[in-house]
């Protein structure tokens, strides 16, 4: 059987795949670095060979790959996908943003969601809104990237007009009860409605699991 090559460093001596696990560095890459040395050249210079690890710089902090992946919660993989697709004057943050926002809440005219549900409620492209909150100045608040207030829609009762959320803050009521009901019975108007929602108090459904017995 072919004996494997003995390496020497000082008066160390070892396997290339010791020399890897005494090392930490990988087998694959010595193997390389092995492969790369000139005529001359020891290999105590394969085991001090220092590889960069390139990083990028996002929301203020410096990472590399492997850490921004770990961050927000994707595969290094996944993330190195992004960064092949980014076009010349992306910024790395870009292929970041929405992976980082996707889970965080955002409160606004008294209400706290993501923004997909916020786009959901304002009647906006997720990715519009996504866009805005990238590029929003941080000292503006959030209710001023949804779309302006005299867009969002106002419900008239009572002898006002308001919002939903301004009508479930002052009624103290949840504001998709109001949504939800709102759209099942679009025959009854905006008054009556709340006084539905008012008079009826809300239904929490248990589950009841049968369980079936006697012989098959």
């Amino acid at each position: 059987m072919k004996q494997p090559k003995i390496y020497f460093v000082g008066g160390d001596e070892h396997t290339l795949s010791e020399w890897a696990e005494i090392s930490g560095i990988s087998l694959e890459t010595l193997r390389t670095r092995v492969g790369r040395l000139k005529e001359g050249e020891s290999f105590e210079k394969v085991l001090s060979e220092i590889e960069e690890t390139p990083t990028y710089e996002a929301f203020g902090e410096t990472h590399t790959l492997a850490e921004w992946a770990a961050k927000i919660g994707i595969s290094k993989h996944a993330l190195y996908n992004r960064l092949r697709r980014m076009k010349d004057g992306d910024k790395f943050e870009s292929i970041l943003f929405e992976t980082m926002a996707v889970h965080k809440t955002y409160e606004a005219f008294g209400e706290s969601h993501t923004v997909a549900e916020w786009a959901r409620i304002v009647g906006m492209n997720r990715h519009l809104l996504y866009s805005r909150l990238r590029n929003k100045d941080p000292e503006v608040p959030f209710e001023d990237i949804l779309t302006p207030s005299k867009n969002i829609p106002r419900y008239e009762a009572f002898g006002k007009c308001q919002t939903i959320s301004e009508w479930a803050k002052e009624l103290n009521l949840n504001p998709t009860r109001i949504r939800d009901h709102r759209r099942r019975h679009p025959e009854l108007s905006f008054e009556e409605l709340l006084n539905k929602l008012l008079t009826t108090p809300a239904v929490h459904s248990n589950r009841v699991t049968r369980q079936r017995t006697g012989r098959f």
